[in-house]
């Protein structure tokens, strides 16, 4: 009884141990670039992302990685009051960044490993959240008018590739460039039509996540 208790707990702890190594962690933070269409990369500047993630392991090189992130974009100061024709005049911008708050979910493949480097590639879809940012142009010192944001939920898809350096066989960091597609409409007021909206399809933007894994 007590060699059957043994065997019990051993298989117990060695399944465990099994399924806590297919369980991958990671955090990461980086730059942000508006890509397309014109009217994003032209008036919003490079931001930032941040987020964190879960993977478990599939079979052969194969992972899944569910997680969420967070991007910023600020506006364009000069450029947004250079559209509108008053570059120059004593005017002040507040607001007006577009954020956008993402969960997805990754199929990665993790091609063949160094002793030293681990390259992988992926592809994602998931849901995004959208914003852009109420934003007030003021006379400094005098009037000021403010044009209300908006905000849309949407699917987004990605791919990307990327590399680990390994530190030890539990720790990685990494370097991973990604494209993002949003179905979303992406809105600018337009200064030439009477500040109503001008409008482009799927917005596209390319985060490059600086990170750290550890293998549970």
């Amino acid at each position: 009884m007590k060699k059957l208790l043994l065997v019990c707990l051993l298989a117990a702890w060695g399944g465990t141990a099994f399924a806590q190594s297919n369980v991958r962690l990671y955090a990461f933070v980086g730059p942000s670039s508006p890509l397309a269409p014109n009217v994003f990369s032209d008036f919003w500047n490079v931001g930032y992302t941040v987020g964190a993630a879960a993977g478990v392991r599939l079979i052969g090189a194969f992972e899944v990685v569910g997680g969420v992130s967070y991007h910023l974009f600020p506006i364009e100061q000069d450029e947004f009051l250079g559209d509108a024709g008053v570059l120059g005049i004593d005017l002040a911008l507040d607001g007006g960044a577009i954020s956008v708050l993402s969960g997805t979910m990754r199929l990665r493949a993790n091609l063949e490993a160094s002793k030293r480097f681990a390259p992988y590639a992926f592809i994602g879809a998931g849901v995004h959240h959208r914003k852009l940012d109420d934003f007030t142009i003021s006379v400094r010192g005098g009037d000021s008018a403010t044009f209300e944001g908006d905000a849309e939920t949407t699917i987004g898809f990605e791919a990307g590739l990327g590399v680990g350096l390994i530190l030890t066989p539990r720790v990685q960091v990494y370097a991973e460039p990604s494209v993002t597609v949003l179905a979303t409409e992406l809105s600018k007021r337009d200064f030439e039509l009477n500040l109503n909206l001008a409008k482009s399809d799927n917005t596209r933007f390319l985060p490059v996540r600086f990170g750290v894994r550890v293998d549970l």
